[in-house]
């Protein structure tokens, strides 16, 4: 479950939209099979989050990747309440999607997440701008490629 302005969506939600419709302020660049990690919360905010290793998590320690938390960690809700993490769990094999969105933050079941993994700032700017400027797909696609390019010239 994915929480964007205040409205839930799935998957399939964001999947069912016209990728072209420039006013679509998500899109679903990939649906990958990786590894990653399953975190369990307690108290109040219990629940399961599942994101690949590299994606990024508002913590009490700010930003952190995904197979960086702890048990010691606190993440946040979406009225900035405090959950608790119960215990993290190393996946295999399992599929994971990733989203492109105008805005960047959005809470994944229940807890605030980057939309991004290893990198949020310039990523949010880019889609932001960009995303206002050329359309939420065709800037993801943009970002996409410059991504691509930068990695495979071994800048990032």
């Amino acid at each position: 479950m994915i929480t964007y302005k205040g409205r839930d969506y799935h998957l399939k939600d964001f999947q069912s939209t016209d990728a072209a419709d420039s006013n679509t302020e998500c899109r679903v660049p990939h649906v990958v099979k990786s590894d990653g990690v399953r975190i369990t919360t307690a108290g109040h905010g219990t629940g399961v989050l599942r994101l690949t290793g590299d994606h990024l998590v508002f913590t009490g320690r700010g930003l952190i990747a995904a197979d960086q938390i702890t048990t010691a960690d606190t993440l946040f809700g979406p009225t900035g309440e405090h959950i608790a993490v119960a215990s993290i769990e190393h996946e295999s094999n399992q599929v994971y999607f990733g989203l492109n969105c105008l805005e960047s933050v959005v809470y994944a079941n229940g807890i605030r997440t980057s939309t991004f993994g290893k990198y949020h700032k310039i990523p949010e700017l880019w889609m932001k701008y960009a995303g206002s400027l050329f359309g939420v797909h065709r800037a993801s696609s943009i970002g996409d490629s410059i991504v691509e390019l930068l990695a495979r010239a071994r800048i990032i």
